[in-house]
């Protein structure tokens, strides 16, 4: 199980994606093997949605997604098909920063990272909703989407790919 709620699970341990909470039988299995501190220097951080990130993690997992209230608007697993497409002038590294531990101390550590954005987020959802249509109800007050992200990430992969720095 992933949470996104500071309050449960261990956490990811890079210092971008610190709400990414693993709890459950195979949660060392889904957990990023990314360092939290660092002796000296630079850290040598994977992108946080990376290839060694809980996200693929979760989809080499063959995971499933619910969205609870929400949309693929704001569809975190979707940042893993963003790491994975390639499309004409893709930025692929921008300088980052977070506070980290060196030395025993918290310092103030930059880094290099792949840019997240997720504005054509919601414009996937719906075209991956027209060819593989999402379960849906109800969970409480909320709306509910159930999907597979393995599909999901291909699909949006293929989408960026052909979409993407066209614009």
């Amino acid at each position: 199980m992933l949470f996104t709620d500071r309050q449960a699970g261990s956490a990811a341990p890079h210092p971008l994606a610190p709400s990414f909470k693993l709890a459950g039988p195979i949660s060392a299995s889904l957990r990023a093997p990314q360092a939290g501190s660092f002796p000296t220097g630079k850290p040598d951080w994977e992108p946080q949605f990376g290839e060694e990130s809980p996200l693929a993690r979760r989809y080499d997992a063959g995971a499933a997604v619910l969205h609870l209230g929400t949309g693929f608007a704001r569809s975190t697993a979707l940042h893993l098909a963003e790491h994975r497409a390639v499309w004409p002038g893709k930025v692929l590294v921008q300088t980052d920063g977070a506070a980290v531990l060196v030395n025993g101390q918290r310092q103030w550590v930059s880094f290099d990272d792949e840019p997240a954005n997720d504005d054509d987020f919601e414009e996937i959802g719906f075209a991956f909703d027209s060819i593989c249509p999402l379960i849906t109800g109800v969970v409480g007050a909320a709306t509910a989407q159930w999907f597979s992200m393995v599909h999901a990430v291909d699909f949006a992969v293929d989408w960026m790919t052909q979409n993407l720095g066209l614009r």
